[in-house]
């Protein structure tokens, strides 16, 4: 099995060819390394997790500032620690998230990588994968009506938001700032869903009503 040092530099090598001429920067520190590109207006996120048992666990996100600034603002119950968002080094709240990738990742490769040329392989596709498909996915979805038209098909599929939101109970914020933001016609509909997700007593979500409720207030302010 390859250790968690030698599967950091055949990745590392072939990713900063790749991301770093287009500026993302690697925080490599604790076990969540990262790739981060910040713009003006938000965050692109290759997050990494590189298991001792010889997996990588991947994940793409963008952060959209005009989004999470107001989660961040209003907070939530599973928010621990506030300040390491605010202090913007390294950890972003992401808004929404390429929920392929996984699925890919798991359908192509072995979930142990037992040798150097296995691994190889792997960091290969990664960059095709990211420059061909993850790049174009985080660019074309940082325009807010862009989501707001997936999440129209995700729903005439009968399928949920969450397949390109990001978070638990929270994704429902996202869901309704980003109709409110492109003043969709579905947005009182959208509305009375979620209210009626967040005062059924079925959901269990009693610890997120002070916050949702202070949302709505919010969100009665926002203006696209």
């Amino acid at each position: 099995m390859l250790s968690v040092k030698s599967r950091k530099q055949i990745l590392y090598n072939r990713l900063n060819d790749l991301l770093k001429p287009k500026g993302y920067k690697l925080i490599d520190t604790g076990e969540d390394p990262r790739y981060l590109l910040k713009g003006d207006e938000g965050v692109d996120m290759l997050i990494l997790n590189f298991l001792r048992r010889g997996s990588v666990e991947l994940g793409l996100f963008r952060s959209i500032d005009e989004v999470e600034d107001i989660i961040l603002d209003i907070g939530r119950p599973n928010l621990s620690d506030k300040s390491i968002y605010l202090e913007r080094k390294k950890y972003f709240l992401p808004t929404f998230y390429d929920v392929r990738l996984k699925n890919i990742k798991k359908d192509r490769f072995d979930t142990y990588f037992e040798t150097e040329e296995e691994f190889i392989k792997f960091s290969e596709w990664l960059c095709v994968y990211l420059k061909t498909t993850g790049i174009p996915f985080l660019k074309h979805y940082s325009f807010v009506p862009n989501i707001l038209a997936k999440i129209n098909l995700l729903e005439n599929d009968s399928k949920y938001a969450n397949e390109i939101l990001f978070g638990g109970p929270e994704w429902f914020f996202r869901y309704l700032m980003i109709s409110k933001l492109c003043l969709d016609n579905k947005f009182e509909e959208r509305l009375s869903y979620v209210d009626g997700i967040f005062y059924d007593n079925k959901y269990k979500l009693e610890d997120w009503l002070p916050y949702y409720s202070s949302f709505k207030e919010t969100l009665k302010n926002i203006t696209p």
